[in-house]
């Protein structure tokens, strides 16, 4: 059968600081363990873009599809991210088992790094937002120094929520 990978970004409250998480969508449960990433269920109803009818045209043509989305902050909406770049080709590097040289996409990183710490003040609002959102991921993935470990809950119950969340203001709007 014929395999299929889309990659794409989507805006999230992640820091900048912090590796871009990456989500996984798939036709085919094989792809979870290829991956490393759960596949939640999802029967989301809302607004779509091209990479999500690309995916469900694959998938009607019985092809295996997985569709890796890496995370990345909703407050840097500037040009491509060079993070979300990295995460999503360790993922494909994880997942069929290469080894991609990184260092020109390092190296933009640290310069899209640099670039906004020297835009953002020391004890502004938005280093503040930035340090709360740390807090949060370090939390999340278990690697707070000075909280005890929570465990995420299931992504279906996020969706869940989110789903829940979209209807109501959908309903509320009309």
């Amino acid at each position: 059968s014929t395999t299929s990978i889309t990659l794409g970004a989507q805006p999230g409250a992640v820091p900048h600081t912090r590796p871009a998480p990456v989500t996984l969508s798939a036709s085919d449960a094989d792809f979870s363990t290829q991956f490393g990433l759960e596949i939640p269920t999802s029967r989301y109803e809302g607004p779509t873009g091209v990479m999500s009818v690309l995916n469900l045209r694959l998938r009607a043509l019985e092809w295996r599809n997985a569709s890796l989305w890496a995370i990345c902050p909703h407050y840097v909406s500037a040009g491509p991210n060079p993070h979300a770049i990295e995460a999503l080709v360790r993922m494909v590097d994880r997942g069929y088992g290469t080894s991609t040289n990184l260092a020109a996409i390092t190296a933009q990183s640290q310069e899209f790094d640099r670039q906004l710490e020297s835009a953002m003040e020391p004890e502004g609002e938005a280093a503040t937002y930035v340090r709360t959102l740390e807090e949060q991921y370090d939390r999340q993935r278990g690697t707070s120094q000075d909280e005890p470990d929570e465990p995420l809950p299931p992504a279906g119950d996020i969706l869940g929520d989110l789903e829940r969340f979209l209807r109501e203001q959908r309903s509320e709007g009309d």
